[in-house]
C-alpha cells in the first residue's frame, strides 16, 4: 500500500463565512415573505459581524501593533485601518454612514433588552383587516426590513471593495477570497 504525504495550508478569516451567511439570508429574505420572516435580521446581524471580522483581518495585515486594538469598537478599528491606507473616513457618506448605523444596530442586538410595547391607533375597517394580525413592533424590530438588509449588504460590499482596492496585492492572501493550497506526494 502506498503512503501519500498531503500538506494543506489556509489562512482563515471569519469574514468570508459571515459574509456568505449574510448573503444567503438576504437571498432568502427576497423570497416570499411568509417563509422567510427572520432572514433580514440574520442578514443584518451577519453584515455587522462581517465588519468586525473584516477589520480584524485587514488590521492584522496593515496596522502595526494591531493587538493594541483588540478591545476597540469596530468603528475605531475601521477608521484606524482607513487612516493607515490613506483613505478619508467620512461618517456622513457611504459606505461609512451605513457602517456606523450597522455597528450600532449590531450592538443593540447583542445587548437587547425587554421592552413593553403598547399601541393605540385609529384606522379604517380595510386597514384593520389588512393589519389585524400584525404584532406591535419593538424599537429593535423597527430597524429590521428587507430594505435595510439590502442596504447593509450593499455597503459592506462597498467597504470591502475600498479596502481591497487600497491594500497592496501582496497582502491579499486570505483577505480577498477563502481558499487553500495543497500538495500531495507519493512517499512509497
Amino acid at each position: 500500500m502506498k503512503t501519500v504525504r498531503v500538506q494543506k495550508e489556509r489562512h482563515y478569516t471569519a469574514h468570508h463565512a459571515f459574509h456568505d451567511i449574510a448573503y444567503t439570508a438576504l437571498k432568502n429574505a427576497e423570497m416570499p415573505k411568509n417563509q422567510q420572516r427572520h432572514q433580514p435580521l440574520v442578514c443584518m446581524i451577519f453584515c455587522g459581524l462581517t465588519l468586525e471580522a473584516v477589520a480584524n483581518a485587514f488590521g492584522e495585515r496593515l496596522v502595526e501593533n494591531w493587538d493594541d486594538f483588540e478591545n476597540a469598537s469596530p468603528i475605531v478599528k475601521l477608521r484606524t485601518i482607513f487612516s493607515t491606507i490613506g483613505v478619508s473616513w467620512n461618517g456622513k457618506q457611504e459606505p461609512f454612514a451605513t457602517v456606523i448605523w450597522l455597528v450600532r444596530f449590531r450592538n443593540k442586538v447583542a445587548h437587547a433588552k425587554p421592552e413593553s410595547i403598547r399601541t393605540d391607533a385609529m384606522m379604517t375597517d380595510l386597514e384593520f383587516r389588512a393589519r389585524q394580525y400584525d404584532p406591535p413592533v419593538s424599537k429593535l424590530e423597527s430597524h429590521v426590513s428587507l430594505e435595510n438588509a439590502q442596504r447593509a449588504m450593499k455597503q459592506v460590499h462597498a467597504l470591502m471593495r475600498l479596502l481591497i482596492d487600497n491594500t497592496p496585492p501582496e497582502k491579499w492572501h486570505g483577505l480577498v477570497a477563502d481558499g487553500y493550497t495543497a500538495s500531495a506526494k507519493s512517499i512509497s
